[in-house]
């Protein structure tokens, strides 16, 4: 299994996870996953998704995070529907 989650984030699987992957092109155009969560169910991936990005803000105000985090659950849904 292979989804693009969100710009730069791609959900694999293996025989007993679901894996959240940081996604980047290297040099030589090749795209390269990097594990950076493991996990036992979709909604778990996906709140470890949502942690991870709201970690990574950029937002200076508690209105903006909020905002950020509707802006990407609402990206998230639209995969699932």
């Amino acid at each position: 299994m292979r989804i693009e989650l969100t710009k730069g984030y791609v959900m694999t699987s293996d025989a007993h996870n679901l894996i959240l992957n940081e996604s980047s092109v290297t040099k030589s155009g090749r795209v390269r996953l990097r594990p950076v969560g493991y996990y036992s169910d979709v909604s778990g991936l996906v709140d470890g998704l949502i942690s991870l990005k709201v970690r990574h803000s950029k937002v200076r105000s508690l209105k903006g995070l909020i905002q950020e985090q509707h802006a990407l659950i609402e990206e998230i849904r639209r995969l699932f529907r």
